[in-house]
């Protein structure tokens, strides 16, 4: 488990003082070796929890520069869906004032298709009669007045869509965590600072060994350091404490499934069930 973070830097002090380095290193390059030793490692325990408010304006709004991984977003204090359906919210170019695809209100007598064909025909698909059989034969005709489509969103190229045109939500996501300068920050734990470490030194030793100069026995050392210590480090993070094996075992032993966790953001997963008789 992880809980604390200490600056790259400390990670870069060690690698001067355990290899005598005594040429300058270039930090940048080894932020980048860092990095990319952390994504191998690949353990969410390893990102941190971050909220974030977005203005929602023509459907979209841009992620966080330090976006990683989605956990949930709130809009008006309920979980949005995911889109689950098969053709996106998003659209080549959506202009202020229109509606994308697939979220027009539908009126009475107008199929979600005949909304579709016309949307595709606007951006300049040329719809067959084939495809225009199939999508009024797949979706079914609703009134105005009992069609109240549930709220949902959606990721893609760096932004998120959601399937209304304006509005503040609250995203929660997983986070790179980094420092003031912008250089990431590493676990607090003697695994990920050794695994870290090794994986530095086996980029600059491959580096050499590339231009012949060091033996193909110190390259294999260093490769073979960065394998040991990455698994121990990805098994750190990963080891729960008493607490939340408490918590799995309670998620386990119910008898009857919990399946609105989501709408009440999983703060009851954990709760046991009584039975009155």
């Amino acid at each position: 488990m992880i809980y604390k973070f200490i600056s790259l830097k400390n990670i870069v002090e060690g690698l001067y003082r355990d290899y005598e380095y005594n040429e300058s290193l270039d930090i940048d390059d080894l932020a980048e070796w860092a990095g990319e030793a952390l994504r191998l490692i690949n353990a969410p325990q390893q990102l941190k929890y971050q909220i974030a408010e977005l203005n929602i304006t023509n459907y979209k709004d841009f992620l966080p520069c330090n976006f990683h991984s989605i956990e949930q977003v709130y809009f008006n204090g309920y979980p949005l869906h995911y889109n689950t359906g098969t053709f996106p919210i998003i659209t080549s170019d959506i202009s202020p004032g229109s509606t994308p695809l697939y979220n027009k209100p539908v009126s009475q007598g107008i199929s979600g298709a005949d909304i579709i064909i016309d949307d595709l025909t606007a951006l300049g698909y040329d719809v067959s009669d084939e495809l225009s059989n199939l999508l009024k034969g797949t979706f079914t005709r609703y009134s105005s007045t009992t069609y109240n489509a549930d709220y949902y969103y959606e990721i893609a190229d760096n932004q998120i869509y959601t399937s209304f045109e304006e509005g503040d939500i609250m995203l929660i996501y997983r986070g790179i965590p980094v420092d003031t300068e912008g250089y990431p920050m590493i676990p607090d734990n003697v695994y990920y600072e050794k695994a870290i470490k090794a994986y530095l030194q086996y980029m600059l030793d491959r580096r050499d060994w590339r231009a012949v100069r060091i033996s193909d026995k110190v390259y294999a050392e260093s490769k073979a350091e960065w394998k040991k210590y990455v698994r121990g480090a990805r098994a750190a993070a990963l080891t729960p404490t008493l607490d939340q094996l408490e918590n799995l075992k309670k998620q386990w032993v119910r008898i009857i499934p919990n399946t609105t966790t989501n709408s009440t953001f999983y703060t009851n997963l954990d709760k046991e069930e009584i039975f009155i008789r």
